[in-house]
């Protein structure tokens, strides 16, 4: 017994290292902060370090953009005056660190959803090693200092109840005030959740979680507060009535899967469920395909093949993952699977936006893309380790460390090529 506590205590604490170790790579092989948008951020603290006592607006000595949302740059600041440690070096290695820390509440999440160690260690091992995870919160970012409280949000919201209502509120209005877009993911992810409770809750004759209401009506109030009282002077784009259309309809888009399996509850496999994972490769590599022949947004390059063999072991985390969607569809009682689906679709919705209706099409579109790399993970192992199995596929059991062990060696030579 003593032994496989051991084990069950390395499982979170290794992709965690993984994870920190990625992260932290490129200002240990160059002792510079990585990427040129980490700049700002460091040019920030140290005009609030110089200045504090003062008031966060536009202008000077502060820009126009990220002062609107300080909080990675206070806690650069508060954690040089910690450890004793200049600001470049403090930003460069706590921030990155603590977006490691989303691989750790990652975990935690995914063992609830599923209910098995296998499940969250391997989603956490892919997690921790995602090559553009990793590009994008290596540096000094807002985004990268938002993913623990986005991972924290949401875990506390899926497994919501009066006494976790504190803690989830604290780290909903620091997401606010540290990065626009992954507030915005979030806040849709909250709404669609709470929709998909309602409904089951519904067909099943109980009372609904007015929990979840009561944490999305003050999230989304927070939320659009922040927006129209402060935030909307940082913003170069004024979100206009159009704009909410055009996302309500993606996101209805989205959602009509998740209903038919909700009202339908079909627990044979159908001709059609057997076809999915086909569905889903034919449409992956259509798309792929295009893209070495045309912008397939405004901006975007044309990939040659040497760039898109690079996405290789991508797709075969979709394509598990569509197996995964098809044990998922056979237990649809289980609400929290649901609001798994529901969070993946919820950011399927917005790429649908990024993509044909934003006029930043394609920056926005790139940076979703690490919102969907988690739930995606978790389906691709929910295939391998199915909790309602009582069947024990031991064949699978080295998968994960096989898959992820090559996704980590491909992200080490992308951030070399990269650094």
């Amino acid at each position: 017994m003593i032994k496989i506590k051991r084990t069950w205590i390395l499982h979170p604490l290794i992709p965690l290292a993984f994870a920190a170790a990625l992260r932290t790579y490129p200002y240990i092989l160059r002792s510079t902060p990585y990427m040129t948008d980490s700049w700002p951020i460091i040019h920030l603290a140290e005009e609030i370090s110089r200045n504090t006592p003062t008031p966060f607006r536009g202008g000077p000595p502060f820009d126009e953009y990220n002062v609107y949302w300080p909080f990675v740059a206070i806690f650069t600041v508060e954690t040089a005056q910690l450890t004793g440690l200049n600001l470049l070096k403090a930003a460069a290695i706590t921030v990155p660190l603590t977006a490691a820390l989303s691989t750790l509440i990652f975990y935690i999440l995914t063992l609830k959803l599923t209910g098995r160690r296998e499940a969250a260690f391997a989603s956490a091992m892919l997690f921790a090693a995602c090559g553009f995870h990793v590009l994008l919160t290596a540096g000094v970012k807002k985004e990268t200092y938002a993913n623990p409280l986005y991972m924290s949000t949401l875990y506390l919201y899926i497994f919501s109840d009066r006494g976790k209502i504190p803690i989830y509120l604290l780290c909903f209005t620091a997401l606010v005030a540290t990065h626009h877009l992954t507030t915005a993911v979030i806040t849709i992810a909250l709404i669609n959740i709470s929709i998909a409770s309602t409904i089951i809750s519904i067909k099943k004759g109980r009372e609904t979680d007015m929990v979840k209401w009561a944490l999305t009506a003050t999230s989304l109030f927070i939320a659009t507060a922040y927006y129209f009282s402060y935030a909307y002077k940082g913003f170069k784009y004024v979100f206009k009535f159009t704009d909410a259309i055009s996302i309500f309809s993606f996101q209805v888009i989205a959602w009509l899967p998740v209903l038919h399996i909700i009202l339908t509850h079909r627990k044979q496999r159908s001709k059609g469920t057997r076809l999915t994972p086909f569905l889903v490769a034919a449409s992956t590599l259509s798309i792929l395909a295009l893209t070495s022949l045309k912008h397939v947004t405004p901006g975007a390059p044309i990939l040659p093949l040497k760039e898109q063999v690079t996405m290789i072991p991508y797709e075969i985390i979709v394509l598990a993952a569509a197996y995964g969607y098809i044990h998922l569809k056979r237990k649809v009682e289980k609400e929290k699977f649901i609001a798994c689906l529901v969070w993946l679709t919820s950011i399927l919705g917005l790429e649908g936006y990024a993509l044909f209706s934003s006029p930043y099409s394609l920056t926005v579109t790139y940076r979703l893309l690490n919102f969907l790399y988690p739930p995606i993970t978790v389906f691709r192992w929910f295939r391998n380790c199915n909790p309602y199995s009582k069947k024990k596929n031991t064949s699978s059991r080295n998968l994960p460390i096989t898959h992820s062990s090559f996704i980590h060696g491909y992200s080490l030579s992308i951030l070399c090529r990269n650094s």
